[in-house]
């Protein structure tokens, strides 16, 4: 049995390099509460203030997407951007437990 005609000559492949990543400035924020929701329980009635920027992020909710059970708001605050809803503790679906 007869050799190669040429030598071989093998080494092990060189590892690619990872590209680098570029500098993004990046500053880990912690959750804040959004403090969006206000109640007052009296002894037959709720009155509930919920700011339509529920989440805290600057971008208002529309009014539609906010209910009290069932019960749709019974005024608005537009300066303040608050909801308001009152009813009775019977009221809105809820039920006594």
């Amino acid at each position: 049995m007869m050799g190669p005609a040429t030598k071989l000559t093998w080494s092990f492949p060189t590892l690619p390099e990872e590209p680098q990543q570029p500098d993004v400035p990046f500053e880990l924020r912690h959750p804040v509460p959004a403090n969006s929701v206000a109640a007052q329980c009296a002894e037959n009635s709720v009155y509930v203030e919920v700011m339509e920027d529920f989440f805290g992020t600057g971008t208002p909710l529309k009014s539609s997407a906010f209910t009290l059970g069932g019960c749709a708001a019974t005024g608005e605050d537009p300066s303040a951007q608050v909801l308001i809803f009152e009813s009775e503790l019977q009221g809105c679906g809820s039920t006594v437990m």
